[in-house]
């Protein structure tokens, strides 16, 4: 309990005490982590940081709470890690909490490397008590080639979790997964494995076309007739298994083939399958079948499309509404306009418009906690009572920032050069009247992420630098159905880039832009398709910022500098020849910044981290001495101590003060 007296950090939630947004405020990382809350709602979890900077998940009692007052019940400091498996760790963490009964509970412990790669699963899981005195190690899989993550937790099937195993093996000397499976785990094990009850094995993992492959799992939680819905998918097709608990057994039902756009299946009322996906390749929506022996057919969403949330009943299976994009912003569309979760978030739309809500309720229902954030907005942390028909704070993301000095943002579409339709995201800075500069900032990836209208700070620090910013999602990215996504393989450099630039003019036919002080931020992919759209639209943008991108395509390919946070893959391999197009050698030459260095006029500025494993500094070496040699002018900024981003409040505060100055620099004359 030695955690407890350091609990008053949390004191600084309930107060918004600055009137302005400072670079500081952009840089802060969230002290409030994580909420839960027990299957009956007795129970809120909270991970937060303590006075010392360390993670602590505090227990508070939810029969007890109200606004500016936590009664503690209990608190966990996350345990030290030696090293193991090649990684030291330098500082451990809890990564969030999952309930197995009304009363007990597991974490999975992470950690920070000093391979800078941010935070790493460890695959090692402790159990708990609320009243225990300190957790028990549960899994230990350890950083193995054996690796374990939690799937579906059946929180009222206490006596199991389910948990999903990835075997690697060796083939021509490269390491990749030769299967995947789901097991079952008993809760009142103590150093139980991933290795043992296997319920569901996976075809074994192909080696020459797989693009997408994985394993899936959902689980209905009712204790009188437990199922899991297991999938497995490759790039052909997708296998969908329904299993019933039969005593201490789980008996398999026929597997139904789908098509692999179809996703996140659930387990809804009378075995109603509900999937988010695909059947036409180009917007994912809301699909429903009756079992595993019907194909899904689509529900009727009107005009809206591209599903990305569905929120279910509180007290049943079924969804009640999606969360998708109808043109002009992501809306909700209701399935039930009269059930019970139907009305409690239109009464929370009408308090916080313009928001996007998500619940997590309890078994019976009667208490949620609430998530409500908006690109305006990172995160605010609620306690919904529906007995009490009570709402009460609990925390904000970012407690520092004055939120009504932050700019929203606008949904668009326009058509590409090649007919192709394009999304795109516009943000104007806020009480700026006439045109202003702009700043295009290409997503990484780039095949599957995409951008939607969250909270971004990148975003608002622009904004409040008095710029107007441009995201695109081009081909290859995700969210708007496999044709898209697909379009943009072996066209990185060329259609890519196209659909970027076609999304700027239509922001300079559509929006108050000065057309002549426009410049591109990225990072990752975003990084290459920064140096990419300077080198093919030269007369376009007045500056460049690539941040720890990919200049060189052919060291994706070498082993000793590729980008895999697990060596040179043979599933790595397949996926940058099918959508990169190695094999090709001018094919790599006319797409990589490197080799088109002569083409650069806009001064750049490139950023990295010295440890990026993902994307090594080389890239950045390399593009650098082809600048110099041409005497084409340019900036650096690295972080010694960063990998592949900056997690670090002073750098983030150091990278945020440059890049206005360097913005300031060519875009304010």
């Amino acid at each position: 309990m030695k955690y407890l007296k350091n609990f008053f950090v949390l004191s600084f939630i309930y107060s918004q005490f600055l009137y302005s947004n400072t670079l500081e405020n952009f840089s802060e990382n969230s002290k409030l982590l994580g909420v839960s809350l027990s299957p009956y709602g007795d129970t809120l979890t909270l991970i937060a940081e303590n006075n010392f900077g360390e993670e602590v998940l505090y227990l508070i009692d939810a029969n007890k709470f109200s606004d500016n007052k936590l009664t503690v019940i209990n608190s966990f400091g996350a345990p030290n890690l030696r090293q193991d498996g090649g990684y030291s760790i330098t500082a451990s963490s809890i990564c969030g909490v999952t309930w197995t009964g009304p009363e007990d509970f597991i974490f999975q412990i992470c950690g920070k490397s000093t391979r800078n790669e941010g935070q790493i699963a460890t695959g090692i899981w402790y159990k708990a008590n609320i009243q225990s005195k300190k957790p028990k190690k549960y899994i230990d899989s350890g950083f193995s080639r054996e690796r374990g993550s939690l799937y579906d937790p059946l929180p009222l099937d206490p006596d199991y979790v389910l948990f999903q195993s990835g075997d690697y093996q060796k083939l021509n000397g490269l390491w990749d997964f030769e299967s995947s499976a789901v097991i079952k785990v008993k809760t009142n094990k103590r150093n139980a494995s991933v290795q043992g009850s296997t319920l569901f094995r996976s075809k074994k993992y192909c080696y020459e076309d797989c693009q997408r492959t994985g394993i899936f799992v959902s689980a209905a939680n009712d204790p009188e007739n437990p199922v899991a819905i297991i999938g497995s998918s490759d790039y052909e097709e997708a296998h969908l298994h329904l299993y019933k608990r039969e005593g201490n057994s789980w008996e398999d039902t026929p597997s139904l083939v789908l098509p692999t756009t179809l996703q996140t299946p659930f387990v809804g009322d009378d075995q109603k399958i509900w999937y988010t996906g695909s059947l036409d390749g180009k917007s994912d929506t809301l699909l429903v079948s009756n079992s595993l022996e019907e194909l899904p057919e689509p529900v009727n969403l009107g005009n809206c499309r591209n599903v990305r949330n569905m929120y279910f009943h509180p007290d049943s299976l079924d969804p009640f509404g999606v969360l998708a994009d109808c043109g002009d912003a992501f809306k909700m569309v209701y399935l039930d306009d009269n059930s019970k979760g139907a009305r409690w978030h239109k009464s929370l739309v009408n308090q916080f418009p313009d928001s996007i809500i998500r619940f997590g309720w309890t078994e019976d229902g009667k208490r949620a906690f609430v998530v409500i954030s908006s690109s305006t907005n990172p995160g605010d942390f609620y306690l919904l009572d529906t007995n009490k028909k009570s709402i009460n704070y609990i925390g904000s993301s970012n407690q520092s920032l004055d939120l009504d000095l932050l700019s929203k943002s606008e949904l668009f579409k326009f058509t590409s050069r090649d007919g192709m339709e394009i999304h795109g995201i516009y943000s104007h800075p806020k009480d700026i009247e006439g045109e202003v500069p702009l700043i295009v900032i290409p997503h990484g990836g780039p095949k599957g992420p995409y951008d939607t209208p969250r909270y971004d700070p990148w975003v608002h620090v622009l904004n409040s630098f008095g710029y107007a910013t441009l995201k695109v999602n081009f081909r290859s990215s995700g969210g708007y159905g496999d044709i898209l996504e697909d379009a943009g393989d072996k066209v990185w450099g060329t259609k890519v880039i196209d659909d970027i630039t076609d999304g700027v003019k239509w922001t300079i036919s559509n929006k108050s832009i000065d057309k002549d002080k426009i410049c591109v931020i990225g990072a990752s992919f975003g990084g290459y398709a920064t140096m990419m759209s300077l080198i093919r639209e030269p007369d376009l943008y007045k500056c460049g910022v690539p941040m720890m991108g990919v200049y060189d395509l052919s060291i994706m390919f070498t082993r000793d500098r590729a980008d895999a946070s697990r060596g040179q893959s043979r599933g790595i391999i397949d996926y940058k020849t099918n959508v990169i197009g190695h094999g090709d050698e001018s094919h790599m030459l006319v797409h990589s910044p490197l080799n088109n260095a002569d083409k650069v006029r806009a001064p750049v500025f490139f950023i990295h981290g010295a440890e990026d494993k993902r994307v090594p500094i080389i890239h950045m070496e390399r593009m650098q001495t082809a600048l110099s040699k041409l005497s084409k002018p340019y900036e650096t900024l690295v972080f010694n101590d960063e990998g592949h981003g900056w997690r670090q409040e002073e750098n983030k505060l150091e990278f945020y003060q440059k890049l206005r100055d360097f913005l300031s620099k060519h875009l304010d004359t």
